[in-house]
């Protein structure tokens, strides 16, 4: 059951006039919320009364929603503790270096991260977050806070402070399950505040469940515009979301939906109750006096005015009391009036713990200290993980086992019945055969498939399974255009520095190179692995470092550590020589990231610059400097970028699966892979091949599984080469060999896929269909820089 499309309105005032909210505050709902599509909603207040504040606090925001945006696979409160960390260290640089003018600039963020019926709240201040469910109201942080006898409760979390206020930010995190009718409020602190007095002055009605929850945002937006008002604020900005209620029905399409509306229904009752709990005041309370304590007015709770006591402003405790005591409070409590007696329910009744608000609340989530984690769940857990239940549920699944045991022989056929599965088989695969209709040879094979499945429960044998599901894998494969890997064969196991993420592999005529820390080569012919350059070692007086980066451009080959580069003019990896890689801006050395290299040139990706640096080898000089190679109009996506391959032009693996076709700096094209799916897979790797024109794309999806899909330079004739049907390493202690794969290599002269997994190589024979017409030869002269250089 899927909530309903959410409605949000916004408003904002600048020096007492309506003006453009989005200079505050950013909803973003690309479509409905879901557990693959993420919406956002982020707000920035800036406590710094300036232009240059308010600018940081509009930038602030863009950051956050950037960083939620560009992780949308990570879990939603490691994105939002990243988002505020990154936003927190542009402020916080901003207030050290200000141009030698010592000005620290805070700035408070609030950002909602929803993803299907789940929303993920962080918040640092100034600012306010309401939100309604269930009848009863939640903020962040409390609206009683703002009162003036508001007292702290004990919490051993981080305090949270505004970006800006230190290197390290602590943002409160918490977590909670959206329902239909919920209603979340935005605004700036200073609304928050008038929010509270209006509260404190209506005895609650104002911020009631029953008048938000379920209302229109606009009717909701009414009130805050008039707390705007009546405190003539001349900066504000406020937003309403709101989940609709769903029309009357059973609301049940999944067996979870079941559950789910039994939670609702019980959580309403409970709260509907609560709402109006009657609780007698106390009468038997004893101030704790401490000496020179200011004294307060407390009335006596009994609704006369005149009964005022002054007592000193102390902790107020109540004593034990007897059993006799206690019976008669009860006794007066159910005969007394109790028009003054009925009031909101203390949040500890409520909820069993002070500060909580009904929701899941992170704590340690301090990005100096370490990752956030979860300290305790409050209130609103599912029915289902009631032990009673749980219970309940093994013994009908027990109950249920036992009966379809002892009436198997009522519904499944006998032995004797199989051939009528396996010929009803055969009349589908002859029917698939025949046809050369997309939709009914899908059918067949299904039918055909189900069949089977039910030749094997009624005790088929595996000689008339088996060549019938061949054919049906068969016709699957010539449908989706896959291409089964032969002969896979574990060549090498990998050194322990090798075995860490990001191994960097490329085909030489002398072998196979891998670089992640050293450089080893591996013969596949002899299966013998040899260390080639070791981290530490030493090169014309160049100390060699943690080498990440590995290329062949036909004559030589190229090695990188970030300080240096180091090349040798054999495809044997003998003679190094080396050059010093000159920086920029004083950045230190290079981050590691993928190089390519093509006549005498090398290219380096570094996706935090957006940019692809060029060097020009030459053993005749020490250093040498980078070359900005992309212009910079086209530099916008190469923060995703993944991988990059070489030839007459530059082809770049983005993280969504796209693939750049860039020339001399320009993107001059770009296209997705045929068949990759961003919602479950993951791009890890490009390859060109020089002699055919096909592009290799190694991919993963989320169970470990992985594909090779290559196609031409435009994105055409995809074909996806997979391990054999059925393919395992049956009792070994290895990995398969798309399980943690770090990069793959192809040698398309004999027709050989490499695979480097998370412990070994793995090789694999495979052909393809020559291309129709030979794409990107690549011609004689390298792809050149750009004229500009930025």
């Amino acid at each position: 059951m899927m909530l309903s499309a959410p409605t949000a309105v916004a408003f904002a005032v600048s020096g007492g006039t309506p003006t453009d909210v989005r200079e505050w505050i950013t909803v973003d709902f690309a479509g409905q919320p879901s557990p693959y599509r993420r919406g956002f909603a982020v707000m920035t207040e800036s406590l710094t009364p300036s232009g240059r504040g308010e600018e940081l606090a509009r930038h602030a925001r863009a950051l956050i929603l950037q960083e939620l945006r560009r992780h949308q696979r990570q879990p939603a409160d490691a994105a939002l503790a990243r988002a505020f960390a990154v936003a927190n260290s542009v402020v916080f640089e901003e207030g050290r270096f200000p141009g030698g003018i010592g000005q620290q600039y805070l700035i408070g963020a609030t950002a909602i991260v929803f993803e299907g019926h789940q929303a993920t709240i962080g918040h640092l201040p100034p600012g306010q977050l309401v939100l309604v469910q269930d009848g009863l109201v939640y903020a962040v942080p409390e609206i009683g806070s703002w009162l003036p006898h508001y007292a702290e409760p004990q919490d051993d979390a981080p305090t949270p402070e505004p970006l800006g206020y230190a290197s390290w930010t602590a943002p409160v995190l918490v977590q909670t399950e959206l329902r239909e009718g919920d209603t979340l409020i935005l605004c700036t602190a200073k609304i928050g505040e008038g929010l509270a007095e209006l509260s404190a002055r209506s005895g609650g009605d104002q911020m009631s469940g029953s008048g938000f929850h379920g209302r229109d945002p606009d009717k909701v937006m009414d009130v805050l515009r008039e707390v705007v008002i009546e405190r003539e604020l001349p900066v504000a900005a406020a937003a309403v979301i709101g989940f609709p209620p769903a029309e009357r029905g059973s609301g049940v399409e999944t067996i979870g939906d079941v559950g789910r509306n039994a939670r609702e229904q019980w959580r309403h009752g409970r709260a509907a109750i609560r709402q109006f709990l009657p609780v007698h005041p106390p009468r038997t309370a004893k101030p704790i006096v401490a000496a020179g304590a200011p004294a307060i007015e407390m009335n006596s709770g009994a609704g006369d005015q005149d009964d005022v006591a002054r007592v000193p402003a102390a902790g107020w405790r109540k004593p034990e009391e007897s059993i006799q005591e206690r019976l008669i409070r009860l006794t007066e409590r159910r005969s007394g009036d109790w028009r003054d007696t009925w009031r909101q329910p203390s949040e500890l009744r409520q909820l069993g713990a002070p500060g909580a608000h009904g929701i899941s609340r992170y704590r340690d989530s301090s990005l100096g200290a370490g990752r956030p984690s979860w300290k305790h769940t409050m209130p609103r857990l599912p029915f289902l993980r009631s032990p009673v239940f749980i219970v309940l549920c093994v013994v009908a699944l027990l109950g249920m086992s036992a009966l379809l045991y002892t009436e198997r022989g009522r519904f499944l056929p006998s032995e004797d019945d199989y051939m009528a599965y396996v010929a009803e088989a055969d009349r589908q695969l002859l029917l698939a055969r025949d046809t050369s209709n997309g939709a009914i040879l899908q059918d067949a094979l299904d039918d055909a498939e189900r069949a089977l499945a039910d030749a094997e429960r009624a005790g088929a044998p595996e000689e008339l399974l088996s060549p019938r599901q061949n054919e049906i894998t068969l016709e699957r494969d010539a449908i989706q255009q896959v291409v089964r890997l032969a002969d896979v064969t574990r060549v090498g196991g990998l050194p322990a520095e090798l075995q860490a993420s990001r191994t960097r592999v490329i085909h030489t005529p002398g072998g196979i190179f891998l670089a992640n820390g050293s450089l080893y080569r591996l013969r596949p012919e002899s299966r013998e692995m040899q260390l080639v350059l070791q981290s530490g070692s030493d090169v014309e007086g160049l100390q060699v470092g943690d080498l990440f980066g590995v290329a062949y451009d036909g004559e030589t080959l190229v090695a990188s550590d970030g300080q240096h580069v180091l090349f040798a003019g054999s495809a044997e990896g003998s003679a190094w020589q080396g050059m010093t890689l000159e920086e920029i801006n004083q950045q230190g050395p290079w981050p590691p990231g993928p190089i390519a290299a093509f006549a005498e040139n090398i290219y380096l990706l570094v996706p935090n610059y957006r940019n692809i640096y060029q060097f020009t080898l030459n053993p005749e000089e020490q250093s040498v400097g980078p070359i900005d190679w992309v212009l910079t109009g086209d530099r916008v996506t190469l923060n995703l970028a993944v991988d990059i391959t070489v030839d007459a032009n530059i082809y770049v693996l983005l993280e969504d699966g796209r693939v750049l076709t860039m020339h001399r700096g320009a993107q001059v094209a770009s296209f997705d892979p045929p068949g990759f799916d961003p919602e479950t897979e993951k791009p890890l790797a490009i390859v060109g091949g020089p002699m055919t024109g096909y592009l290799y794309v190694a991919v993963v999806d989320d169970q470990g599984d992985g594909r090779v899909i290559a196609v031409d330079r435009e994105g055409g004739h995809m074909s996806q080469l997979e391990l054999p049907a059925g393919f395992s390493t049956g009792e070994s202690d290895v990995l398969s060999p798309f399980d943690d794969l770090q990069d793959i290599a192809v040698d398309e002269a004999s027709g050989t896929l490499y695979l480097v997994n998370g412990d070994a190589v793995w090789t694999a024979r495979y052909s393809l269909p020559p291309l129709p017409v030979p794409a990107g030869t690549p011609p004689a002269t390298p792809p050149g820089a750009p004229v500009s250089r930025s």
